[in-house]
């Protein structure tokens, strides 16, 4: 067995953006968890990781110890004994985060973007470790959010607005129409080296699984540790990933 660790992105990886897991990949799932660690990690909160995930996985208790979420670009790490343990690193001030709204508000002027007449949810949403701008709402019909940046032609010039407006802290273009902004260099390159470090695990040992894997998307950084990475399309794709590494 060559990896010890397999790691996934959440959104249009193993579940369509802000959908819930479904049946036949929680099966699979499940099935890995008996094998191998497994990590999940996303810009979403742990939250959105209760409703769209866990809510839908049918594993068992003795599996769940062998799996381990990242919220918001891994600041957060969760751990299951008898239940889910959390620890959180970097969460922003009060301060700060106005300082982002701000910039945020700075940033639609500059760029001339203009909010739709009707938004899904929250348009910008506080995580704590993480301040989220979705361009539609947090919670827009999926085929809505596919269909509005697919080239990432409209959030680009926004995310390169908001680097020069706030050049102390990290921004990143993810999902179908959100920029998370976090403190510098907390992003799914730095989740992925703090599981390696809490598992005790080295890069070889380590697939990473993630659709759009473009340099403009946040998966790409994960690339740069050096550790294996699959691009996939979709959950169907990411559903032979893991019949392939449970044939092995």
């Amino acid at each position: 067995m060559k990896f010890e660790v397999i790691a996934f992105d959440m959104d249009g990886t193993l579940t369509p953006s802000k959908s819930p897991l479904e049946k036949d990949v929680s099966e699979l799932f499940s099935k890995l968890l008996r094998e191998y660690k497994v990590s999940v990690i996303s810009g979403a909160t742990l939250g959105q990781f209760e409703k769209q995930f866990l809510a839908n996985l049918s594993a068992t208790p003795e599996q769940l110890k062998n799996l381990y979420l990242q919220p918001t670009n891994g600041s957060v790490f969760c751990s299951f004994e008898e239940a889910w343990k959390c620890t959180s690193a970097y969460t922003f001030s009060d301060d700060e985060k106005k300082t982002i709204i701000n910039a945020i508000d700075k940033m639609f002027v500059e760029t001339e973007y203009q909010k739709p007449e009707k938004i899904y949810g929250e348009l910008i949403e506080d995580r704590d470790t993480q301040i989220t701008f979705s361009a539609l709402g947090q919670e827009a019909p999926l085929e809505l959010k596919k269909g509005w940046d697919p080239d990432y032609g409209k959030r680009r010039p926004m995310a390169d607005v908001l680097s020069r407006l706030l050049p102390e802290l990290s921004i990143h273009v993810g999902g179908s129409t959100s920029i998370d902004i976090t403190r510098k260099g907390i992003d799914k390159a730095y989740g992925i080296t703090e599981l390696m470090k809490k598992l005790g695990v080295s890069k070889d040992k380590v697939l990473y699984v993630a659709d759009d894997m473009d340099a403009s998307g946040n998966n790409a950084t994960v690339a740069t540790l050096g550790v294996e990475t699959r691009a996939v399309k979709g959950p169907e794709e990411s559903k032979q990933v893991i019949t392939s590494l449970l044939s092995e």
